[in-house]
């Protein structure tokens, strides 16, 4: 890891106020599972998305980055090391853009309809083990989410998750199933340094008032925790709905 991404690491201690995100009035119920590569996010999101159905709700399962974004030239070049960098800042900028435009597009509909949506990754999905590779992403990255304004000002455009977690593990625990995957992007990750972002990220997520859930252990045992905490809402979503 470069000194400058050093740097930038540490001084993501320094935070402003949680950001503010936009209410919501649907009848539905918005589920966000965040974290760093390897922490298990999309397995688990398959996993609630089962387990929630089994109880009788509709669930509309998503990601973001959307499918449509991660096409666009600017975001294969942002994963390439071979092509040019693209501008961090226009790169973070064009990812809040398809956030608010995937909120405004599947997830509001979805909720309209009642149904529970899970998105895989959600306002931190730009935080990942990428910034250990790119520094002037990393720099762009951690500034948008540390006290950039504008930044700050897009959230309201988003809709708050009634349920917001945090998967977290051990740094050499989330290297070995980067490791796992046997993709060169996800090859060469310092724990150590990974460690530091997770602790940052956990500060950052502390902020916010994700709840977090450790992931080291099965996939059962994680997503028997998630289910812990999603259960009471349920419960009340379901009262409302009159099931």
């Amino acid at each position: 890891m470069s000194p400058g991404v050093s740097v930038t690491f540490s001084a993501m201690s320094d935070f402003g106020p949680p950001f503010s995100l936009r209410g919501v009035s649907a009848s539905g119920c918005l589920i966000a599972v965040e974290g760093l590569d390897g922490g298990g996010k999309t397995t688990i999101v398959d996993a609630l998305a089962l387990a929630i159905e089994r109880c009788g709700f509709s669930v509309v399962k998503t990601r973001i980055p959307s499918t449509a974004f991660r096409a666009t030239q600017l975001f294969r070049d942002i994963h390439d090391p071979a092509a040019d960098p693209p501008d961090s800042l226009a790169f973070e900028v064009s990812y809040m853009a398809d956030r608010i435009q995937h909120c405004r597009s599947v997830i509001d509909p979805a909720l309209r309809k009642g149904a529970v949506v899970i998105s895989d990754r959600y306002l931190f999905s730009s935080i990942g083990s990428l910034l250990l590779k790119r520094p002037e992403l990393a720099s762009a990255a951690l500034q948008a989410v540390c006290d950039a304004a504008w930044f700050s000002d897009l959230c309201r455009y988003l809709a708050t998750p009634h349920i917001w977690l945090l998967l977290s593990a051990q740094a050499d625990v989330l290297v070995r199933r980067l490791e796992a995957r046997n993709d060169p992007n996800d090859s060469g990750i310092d724990p150590e340094h990974y460690q530091i972002l997770q602790e940052r990220f956990r500060h950052l997520a502390t902020r916010q008032g994700l709840i977090e859930i450790e992931a080291s252990g099965p996939v059962e045992r994680t997503l028997s925790k998630c289910m812990e905490t999603i259960a009471p809402f349920l419960r009340g979503l379901r009262a409302r709905h009159g099931n």
